[in-house]
């Protein structure tokens, strides 16, 4: 068992230990609910019994002190070069902690400590009754006795109809996150992406799926002025992101946004200086996640900005939190953790996919998203687009978004306009 917990939280171990040794003051507040049993790994155990220990006699951690007892008292050669090259890595980890970081890994941490007490005792009682020990009846009972002792445990989550009762459906307004680009909030049943909503997004090369989702998030933080957005980027770099954001912001092609202010006349040069202000201004809520990109790196970082909108660009360039041979079984797991993380942290999730050969025309949604079919179940809202009689490397195409799933309502197709010069999409036949 200890391996298997060991692969999936591992990044909250490491994460966890680098702030106990090098970052005292993130976990301060947290200290007294820290303690030798959250951690699985051998040498994970090691290091934060020898830290924890410190906290007690110095009242914080001292890596100077911990290298020479680990160089004492370690007998085993293999076992303290382990230890030390462990504490090597986790002082370069330690460059890149915030507090949300190391607060989403105590969280992680405890319910994984909790969850596996509840499992252990579960297997107890199912030890206990194999051998003829207890009665099914008797340990129904006190499975529901050690239920209560967990708030979260499986049991404990049973509602019944009833406790929904107190409200009534007229009453209760949709949690939305608006993007303030009409043609793209009015196909949505709630006049907007519902907040805990994945969206998938699937189209050919040049079709502007990033232009889309890139799009869509600057409005959204444009229209929302304290919401903010996470980008975790698999492939792009930030100042091909930033750029782009720009030619999106400013309606000007890349090649008058490299020109300096003196090249440019003085209507160009307002819009460009507008532009870059105002992308100054809503990036302080616009986070940038590069690779390698996981799903325990994407919550992470979602808990440290405290983002309600987070793009995947793309999904076929994330790895799993765990180690498998198959990439169908890491991908169809990394769908399945990112459902959860939109639905505990209530963030919008967009999902860029890649589309297999001969996705295209397919009303299939199954057929539609390249690697997986589990974005078929998991997605409230899927599009594929698909660039309609223009020439292909035309300026300006006309690019029909279909809509396969909408979870909520009907799906309504999105027909747009896309200027690739300045990345953005316009309703077809409608006011730029």
């Amino acid at each position: 068992m200890n391996e298997v917990l060991l692969e999936q939280y591992g990044d909250a171990e490491h994460t966890l230990l680098a702030a106990l040794m090098f970052h005292d003051r993130l976990v301060s507040r947290h200290i007294a609910r820290i303690d030798v049993g959250l951690f699985f790994g051998v040498e994970a155990r090691d290091l934060a019994a020898r830290t924890l220990m410190q906290y007690q006699i110095d009242g914080g951690p001292c890596t100077g002190k911990l290298v020479d007892q680990i160089n004492d008292q370690v007998s085993n050669d293999s076992q303290r070069a382990r230890l030390l090259r462990c504490v090597l890595d986790l002082a370069c980890t330690a460059n890149y902690l915030v507090a949300g970081g190391v607060d989403w890994a105590i969280e992680r941490l405890i319910d994984r400590r909790r969850d596996h007490d509840f499992e252990c005792q579960f297997e107890s009682l199912q030890n206990q009754m194999a051998g003829g020990k207890m009665q099914p009846a008797r340990a129904a009972e006190v499975m529901t006795e050690i239920a209560g002792r967990f708030e979260d445990s499986p049991l404990s989550k049973t509602l019944r109809m009833s406790d929904l009762m107190d409200t009534d459906p007229a009453d209760e307004v949709p949690d939305t996150v608006p993007t303030g680009l009409r043609w793209f909030d009015d196909a949505m049943a709630a006049g907007a992406i519902e907040r805990g909503d994945k969206m998938v997004v699937s189209a050919p090369p040049g079709a502007g799926k990033t232009a889309l989702a890139l799009q869509l998030t600057l409005s959204m933080l444009e229209s929302n002025v304290q919401k903010s957005a996470l980008w975790a980027m698999g492939e792009m770099t930030p100042k091909h992101l930033r750029n782009r954001s720009l030619q999106c912001l400013s309606g000007m092609g890349i090649g008058l946004l490299k020109r300096s202010y003196e090249q440019l006349d003085k209507r160009q040069g307002d819009v460009k200086r507008q532009a870059v202000e105002h992308l100054r201004d809503i990036g302080n809520r616009l986070h940038f996640l590069q690779s390698p990109l996981t799903p325990a790196t994407i919550e992470q970082q979602i808990i440290a900005s405290g983002a309600c909108w987070c793009v995947v660009d793309y999904l076929q360039l994330c790895r799993g939190d765990r180690a498998t041979d198959s990439r169908l079984e890491e991908l169809d797991g990394i769908v399945a953790a990112l459902t959860r993380i939109a639905q505990i942290h209530r963030c919008v999730l967009i999902l860029i996919s890649d589309m297999p050969k001969g996705g295209m025309n397919k009303r299939d949604i199954f057929d539609a998203f390249k690697g997986t079919s589990e974005i078929g179940f998991m997605a409230d809202l899927a599009y594929t687009g698909e660039v309609i009689g223009d020439e292909k490397d035309a300026q300006e195409v006309t690019v029909e978004w279909r809509c396969l799933k909408n979870r909520h309502g009907s799906q309504k197709d999105l027909h747009t306009r896309f200027d690739r010069n300045t990345q953005r999409f316009h309703e077809y036949g409608g006011a730029r």
